[in-house]
């Protein structure tokens, strides 16, 4: 493979996290009254202190503790965009900020051991988990309680390290029990479920039963009603399989023991019958609903995953061979709006297991990669992501719901 061909390969690929998204997973709440039908999308001031990461990241760790909004870690190419070759920066800086009146003041207040990012978060409102990510050529096992000491700084604990390296996947929390989903594992596209009891640590952690269909990257979860929800990701593919795209969604009932736990299908995603990609977007829960947002246009994505296939393994006509390298040349060089980021706000509907369409922003939801963090069951940011391959964008969206 060329080095300009692998050059965009890096870039397409890791689109997240996700994840939330990678970090865009939370626990059904008890709350009824949000009528998620009746959300608003505001823009909030976010005033950050470093510069190069005031541009935006794409997979940072993010969650709420106590009064506090805690970002970490991430990455961005601040200097040189990544079409024209720029290099992709990681980032370690744990910076607090607290929301008021749409706008949010950082301040630094820790570093990560690695600079990181395409890790996963979980948060109880006490403090976050940290699982897992990718350092500059290298994922990674370790998993970090972090919290924030009399001094408001944060602090970070090891936990008991997962049995593999994990980016780009998905973790949930649900009465001290952290699943994670799927995501590379040990490097390569997983479907495995795995789950650590908090209270039980020395246990370490025990496998579950597999995600059925496709090994997935950058699927998105949550836990609603007792169950654990996991849509969307890919698989890029390798020299003997071909890439897929999973648009499907399942769920596992939690409420019973682990012997008679079994993944069930749902609805998959959907705007007003059509198939929604929110691989590489965001889930939360509020009541008795999934919010999903952001994530990959399902066909752009596709074509453009084949046409790499294609080209790393040479499965392609010779006539046909330059007019591929062509089209993957330009990839990284269209405008924002040609790349149809989904900019649907979707809900879920646990209960009935139907999905509805309650926003439409291309601006504020169009974003893959971008962290979701849930401040109740009427406040969800949106934090930075990217609205195309390679270029971030600094932009804090908050979702009100009355």
């Amino acid at each position: 493979m060329n080095k300009k061909l692998s050059r965009i390969l890096i870039y397409i690929l890791p689109l997240v996290f996700l994840p939330g998204v990678i970090a865009c997973c939370m626990s059904c709440s008890r709350a009824q009254s949000a009528d998620v039908s009746q959300a608003n999308l505001h823009e909030v001031v976010s005033i950050m202190p470093d510069t190069a990461y005031a541009k935006g990241v794409s997979g940072c760790f993010a969650g709420s503790v106590k009064d506090y909004i805690l970002i970490a870690g991430g990455c961005n190419f601040p200097a040189i965009p990544a079409a024209e070759g720029g290099q992709k920066i990681f980032y370690r800086q744990i910076y607090k900020g607290a929301l008021h009146s749409d706008t949010i003041v950082w301040n630094k207040v820790g570093e990560l051991p690695y600079d990181i990012a395409y890790g996963a978060t979980v948060s109880n409102g006490k403090e976050l988990i940290l699982i897992g990510g990718k350092t500059v050529g290298k994922a990674i096992r370790d998993v970090w309680r972090m919290r924030l000491n009399k001094e408001g700084q944060a602090i970070l604990d090891s936990l008991p390290p997962l049995p593999f390296t994990f980016d780009n996947g998905s973790a949930s929390l649900y009465k001290g029990y952290i699943y994670v989903v799927a995501g590379n594992q040990d490097d390569v596209p997983s479907k495995a479920t795995w789950r650590l009891d908090l209270n039980k640590m020395q246990a370490g952690w025990r496998r579950l039963s597999d995600l059925p269909g496709k090994t997935r990257v950058q699927p998105v979860s949550a836990v609603c009603d007792s169950r654990l929800f996991v849509m969307g990701g890919f698989d890029g593919g390798n020299g003997s399989l071909p890439p897929t795209l999973s648009l499907d969604a399942y769920s596992l009932d939690l409420s019973v023991g682990d012997s008679s736990q079994t993944w069930q299908v749902v609805p998959a995603p959907t705007n007003q019958d059509t198939l929604v990609s929110v691989g590489g977007g965001c889930a939360v829960t509020t009541g008795h609903n999934i919010l999903c947002f952001g994530g990959v246009n399902k066909d752009i994505f596709m074509e453009a995953l084949d046409r790499i296939y294609k080209l790393q393994t040479d499965s392609v006509n010779v006539s046909n061979l330059d007019s591929l390298k062509e089209v993957q040349s330009i990839y990284l060089k269209h405008p924002v709006s040609w790349y149809r980021f989904n900019p649907y706000l979707l809900a879920y509907k646990a209960q009935s297991a139907t999905w509805k369409t309650c926003a439409h922003d291309a601006h504020k939801l169009s974003r893959a990669g971008a962290t979701a963090v849930k401040i109740d069951d009427h406040n969800i940011l949106v934090i930075n992501g990217e609205i195309k391959p390679g270029i971030r964008t600094p932009m804090i969206v908050r979702i009100s719901i009355p």
